[in-house]
């Protein structure tokens, strides 16, 4: 493949998932084939959202739905994108925030966004 895009994809996985996620979608793409990330970044309001009981561990929850998220940090996502042979271009924290003036709702939420290539071999 010439790009994969993965938004809010692996947020849902199990942690320990994680690096053989990358090492398929390292697999998938050709040389030179690029892939583009958005998910959860720590600290976003969501995290903060989650009822006691939903922690299954730091910065991991479960959701009532029984779907997984994760909250991910700029350091992690380049040592998994390091590991499974993908040179990182871009990967920062966008922060944005959701407002409804009906409901009275003002909220900072944080992502995380990066760009990242396979390396030619």
């Amino acid at each position: 493949m010439d790009l994969i895009s993965l938004v809010f994809v692996l947020s849902a996985l199990d942690p320990s998932n994680f690096a053989l996620a990358f090492q398929n979608v390292s697999r998938l793409l050709k040389p030179g084939g690029l892939v583009v990330l958005r998910d959860y970044g720590l600290d976003d309001m969501a995290m903060f959202r989650f009822k006691p009981g939903t922690k299954v561990s730091d910065r991991h929850y479960v959701r009532h739905d029984g779907t997984m998220t994760y909250f991910f940090t700029t350091d992690e996502i380049s040592i998994l994108a390091s590991q499974a042979g993908l040179d990182v271009e871009s990967n920062e924290y966008i922060s944005r925030r959701t407002v409804n003036i009906k409901e009275k709702i003002d909220v900072s939420r944080v992502f995380i966004q990066t760009k990242m290539r396979k390396k030619f071999i």
